[in-house]
This record gives C-alpha cells, structure tokens and sequence, in this order.
C-alpha cells in the first residue's frame, strides 16, 4: 500500500496542526536567541496554526526582514507599520512588501530596492510597470537585469534608444 492509499481516507482538516501552548512557549525561548530561522517559523506558526496574530510573538517577528514581510503579508494581510523600518533594510522583502502588501509603489523603499539590480529590475516591471530613469545606472551594471529592464520596456512599447545613450557617453572627446 502506497503512502497516498494509507492517509486518503483522512480528511485535510485532521492533518492540520491545532494550538499548542507547550509548542508556543518554546517557540518563543528559542526566538529570544534571536534565530531567524526559528522567527520564521513563529511566524509560520501564526499563519498555519493560529491563522491570525500572535502578539506575544512580534517582538520576535518583528525583527528580520524576512520574517517581518512574511507576517505582514501571509498573517496580517495588510501593511504593518511598526515592521517597516525593518523591511527597509533589504532591498528583497522591500520589493516584496511593496507588491504583495502594499500593492504599488513604496517612494520610501526605493533608495533600497535600487542597492539590487534584481530587486530593481522585478520592481520596475511589476509595480512601475515602466521606465523607471533613477534606476538604470544600477541595472546597467548587471547585464542580466539591464536585458529584462530593456525587455519590459520593449514589450510596453517604451523602448529606449540604448545606442544613442551609448555613443552620447562615449563623445567625452568631444
């Protein structure tokens, strides 16, 4: 019998985890190590278990960005001011934070998210939705992202002249 036939006939319902205040209480000791892997699973934990917030836990959440963007996004379900700070300093869970919480641009973010061509590049496509001028000297100086910027901008018929960018730079004979 296959691992699939032995559990089928148990609803989902009953697979799930209920509360546990023993398991609570631990989480917590091992958050205050300041782990971030045990603070995402907290935060994981609110989410799956508790299926809202869990106060006691947000000092500790509150304290990596990952952790703070997940529980804002996957828990809150909506922005959480106080974590902002924190968010801010990753210019990843800044561009998260912005597209799936606060659903459009974050002007306080984007001195962060443009320290990361990646971060730039996905945030110039999907929550700018074109030419974004303050960020292209970071994504010339990935090619892969600078490709993808140039590719959206295409494809949203906001093409830029690259060469003649290119040879103005190079006139510095001139």
């Amino acid at each position: 019998m296959g691992i699939m036939e032995k559990y089928s006939d148990i609803p989902v319902s009953k697979l799930s985890e209920e509360r546990d205040p023993e398991k609570e209480q631990d989480l917590l000791k091992r958050m205050k190590r300041h782990d971030s892997w045990e603070i995402l699973q907290a935060a994981g934990y609110a989410q799956r278990v508790i299926k809202g917030r869990w106060p006691e836990a947000e000092p500790y959440i509150i304290r990596t960005p990952e952790s703070a963007y997940y529980y804002a996004d996957h828990v809150l379900n909506d922005r959480w001011p106080e974590a902002e700070p924190q968010i801010l300093k990753s210019p990843k869970y800044s561009y998260w934070y912005a597209l799936r919480v606060i659903k459009g641009r974050w002007p306080e973010a984007e001195s962060t998210i443009l320290e990361s061509p990646e971060s730039a590049a996905a945030y110039t496509q999907n929550i700018i939705k074109g030419r974004w001028p303050e960020a292209e000297e970071v994504l010339k100086k990935d090619p892969e992202a600078w490709e993808e910027y140039l590719g959206v901008l295409e494809y949203l018929g906001q093409d830029i002249d690259v060469w003649e960018e290119e040879t103005e730079e190079s006139h510095v004979w001139d």
